[in-house]
């Protein structure tokens, strides 16, 4: 999420900002530019995050005031299949909207999506799926720390890439590893490399481009 948006539902979570300009409430987070404050204020409402009460009050959303308890998963921007090619950069992508239940964890805020490119997980398993050029991935960003064998969302040298997690325990080493039909090297990092690896999540479900 961008730091302006998650700025913005902080205040939200205390104040009322219906009851706020965009000049004011651009204040009171930092941001000098009203219509950067208009931008990220109208994405949060409409991906859900916001919501107006029947008495026009605009609040943070919680599971209770949202419709249905739908999700509204933020699509972050694209990680490659492949070598990792991608920016890891937030990107104005919009959102998932998926049921509870297709996306179950602890902390839904926590959720995003990416979309995948490339061909070089079409032999995955997430839950029977397989990841091919297009599908959307959701995330669960809070586990950052997954046990060896499952499938994450990481960057290699700020590059973001989708691949399964695998601990090499002999040698110290972490494998990112391609499944596919065609044949792709592995990628090995030092866990300890911590300024050129980052795991970002770990894959909940694949959601397919059609």
């Amino acid at each position: 999420m961008h730091v302006i948006q998650s700025n913005i539902l902080k205040l939200a979570r205390r104040e009322d900002l219906s009851k706020l300009g965009y000049r004011k409430l651009g204040e009171k987070i930092g941001v000098s530019h009203p219509q950067q404050v208009k931008h990220h204020l109208q994405k949060l409402i409409d991906t859900g995050r916001l919501v107006r009460t029947p008495f026009g009050v605009l609040r943070a959303a919680t599971p209770s005031n949202t419709l249905a308890q739908i999700l509204q998963i933020p699509i972050l921007g694209q990680a490659n299949c492949g070598q990792p090619l991608s920016l890891a950069e937030e990107s104005d992508w919009g959102a998932l909207t998926l049921s509870p239940s297709l996306a179950p964890t602890k902390d839904v805020s926590k959720l995003f999506a990416v979309k995948a490119v490339g061909d070089s997980m079409n032999r995955a398993n997430v839950s029977g799926a397989n990841i091919e050029d297009g599908d959307y991935i959701v995330v669960d960003g809070g586990n950052t720390a997954p046990g060896s064998g499952a499938y994450v969302v990481s960057s290699v040298g700020g590059l973001a890439n989708v691949k399964k997690y695998v601990r090499d325990e002999a040698n110290r080493l972490i494998r990112l590893v391609s499944e596919s039909s065609r044949e792709y090297a592995p990628i090995v990092m030092d866990p300890n490399d911590v300024n050129s690896y980052q795991v970002h999540g770990t894959v909940l479900r694949v959601i397919k481009a059609a």
